[in-house]
């Protein structure tokens, strides 16, 4: 399914809602599916490094480009399943960055 964004080196497949956790008398929930298919998306790594009282920190940050309309659906929490380079990736969806005028969605990942 073509995405309308100009450049894709992905491919999004899920979008799942966070489930419940086991609470004292209730058991743990898994999270409905918000969207399944098959959508190009772009992802893109870079690795940072920031100097903070003397250490050097090296942190890898990924974040994914998503068309609008299913960026809108995108929540924080939620899991995106996707693959990037032939690897099937599972991440949670962290700060999200939603621009209607540029017609798209960057959602910053964590690890799931």
């Amino acid at each position: 399914m073509p995405s309308g964004l100009i450049y894709t080196n992905g491919t999004l497949t899920k979008i799942t809602a966070t489930g419940t956790s086991a609470d004292f008398d209730v058991p743990a929930a898994a999270g409905a599916d918000r969207w399944t298919g098959s959508l190009g998306i772009t992802v893109r790594e870079r690795h940072v490094e920031q100097i903070a009282g003397g250490n050097l920190d090296q942190i890898d940050q990924t974040h994914v480009i998503l068309p609008y309309t299913q960026g809108l659906l995108v929540q924080r929490g939620d899991t995106l399943a996707f693959t990037y380079e032939g690897n099937p990736e599972v991440r949670k969806a962290g700060t999200i960055v939603r621009s209607q005028l540029a017609g798209r969605v960057r959602v910053d990942l964590e690890d799931a």
